[in-house]
């Protein structure tokens, strides 16, 4: 009987310690995906995923898999995985092993169409981001370097950023006209991280964030998506005016009020409150305002919605 007990407090023991073991193997951490794949050089020439380690400020290139992970182009992530260290890993591998555990965050983002305004320039902030302002266009970019006018040509896959043709105005000696059209020249790896776009030379990195939409009166115009498109017109109005970390909207005849989250450029509505008045129409009813959306500005001067189905919401400004 005595030995029957030490044999099972024995396995006890062992099961115990190899859960330990389990428990102990690997580390979990959070890494930022672009929504662009760039042409990186291992063994051979490949496409690789350009990726931000929570804990780290730079891109780098990611030249390894993620266990249970398919990425989506145009999409960005961001990724709890457990990492562990390989046994006796292959001479041109890694010796670490990633495996996904959860997609926390998984968003639309793209550079195209938007006008996106400098908020920092390695490392240092920009006083004024609307002197420094980057916008794709069907031909490259058109860049506002403070006071001077640039065009230039974009590719993504390597990255590249090449200027090509600039007025020539002599810019205050304040200026960051130069350092700015140089951080770009020398870009080699692009990024979106919470709506915001990330461009990374071998000096540091510039950091875009769209134009600033609090304090402005917006009204919706249309709704684009895959399963429907709605034109509004003025006699059932959507309105929307952030400040101060709330929202006052019109919803068809109706007002209402949230309270608003803004992470990156990503905006989180909080419960809606609105008056109840029973509306001749409400073609958006349920749908408006989205519950999270990342939001930015066309060449246009819109302000679009982008909410994790791809519909957009798209206002103008009175």
């Amino acid at each position: 009987m005595v030995k029957r007990i030490i044999t099972i407090l024995t396995l006890l023991v062992l099961s115990v310690t190899a859960l330990a073991q389990d428990d102990s193997d690997g580390t979990e951490q959070i890494i930022h995906v672009s929504p662009y794949q760039q042409e990186c050089v291992g063994v051979a020439v490949q496409n690789c995923l350009v990726v931000r380690f929570e804990d780290e400020d730079e891109l780098s290139f990611f030249y390894d898999s993620i266990g249970g992970f398919m990425f989506e182009q145009g999409f960005e992530y961001t990724l709890l995985v457990n990492v562990t260290e390989r046994e006796n890993p292959p001479a041109d591998a890694s010796s670490l092993q990633y495996e996904l555990v959860e997609i926390l965050q998984k968003l639309p983002a793209q550079i195209d169409g938007r006008v996106w305004e400098l908020q920092s320039l390695n490392g240092e902030d920009v006083a004024d981001p609307t002197r420094y302002t980057l916008t794709t266009t069907d031909e490259g970019l058109a860049l506002i370097a403070d006071c001077n006018n640039v065009l230039a040509n974009l590719t993504l896959n390597p990255l590249s950023i090449e200027t090509t043709i600039s007025t020539l105005v002599a810019c205050p000696p304040d200026s960051l006209d130069a350092d700015y059209l140089e951080g770009l020249n020398n870009a080699n790896l692009i990024s979106i991280e919470n709506g915001e776009l990330i461009l990374q030379s071998p000096d540091g990195q510039l950091r875009f964030a769209p134009p600033a939409i609090e304090g402005i009166d917006w009204t919706l115009n249309r709704v684009l998506g895959l399963a429907m498109m709605f034109e509004i017109d003025e006699a059932t109005p959507y309105t929307l005016r952030l400040e101060d970390g709330s929202a006052e909207m019109t919803i068809s005849c109706n007002g209402a009020g949230a309270e608003v989250e803004l992470d990156g450029a990503i905006i989180r509505f909080g419960e809606i409150e609105t008056e109840e008045e029973l509306c001749e129409e409400d073609p958006l009813s349920g749908m408006f305002p989205p519950i999270d959306a990342v939001y930015y500005v066309n060449q246009d001067g819109n302000l679009i919605l982008e909410d994790a189905l791809s519909n957009l919401y798209e206002f103008t400004s009175d």
